[in-house]
């Protein structure tokens, strides 16, 4: 897909970061959703289907109602989302 194998990708990731790719993966992919969301908003204003789209498909986002608590529970995970991708602990608010 682009241009590299496995085994590239993998030592590229312990040349540059010191990690193994699940590492990596997993400490960028959080920045990435949250970046994903930024767009998510910005595209919605322009085109309400692609951001229907890119929430459903890439960031489990669905149509069905929710309760109180499955709304705090999600702004909650939200929040820890947007804090960790910008390096702020709980203490920090």
């Amino acid at each position: 897909m682009i241009g590299m194998s496995i085994q590239m990708v993998r030592r590229r990731c312990q040349e540059v970061y010191g990690a193994t790719f699940d590492e990596v993966y997993a400490r960028f992919a959080d920045a990435g959703l949250v970046s994903l969301r930024r767009a998510q908003f910005n595209l919605a204003k322009k085109s309400a289907s692609m951001a229907i789209f890119l929430g459903k498909n890439y960031l489990g986002q669905s149509d069905r109602g929710y309760t109180d608590e499955e709304l705090t529970k999600a702004i909650e995970r939200e929040m820890a989302t947007l804090r960790a991708a910008h390096g702020v602990s709980r203490e920090h608010r």
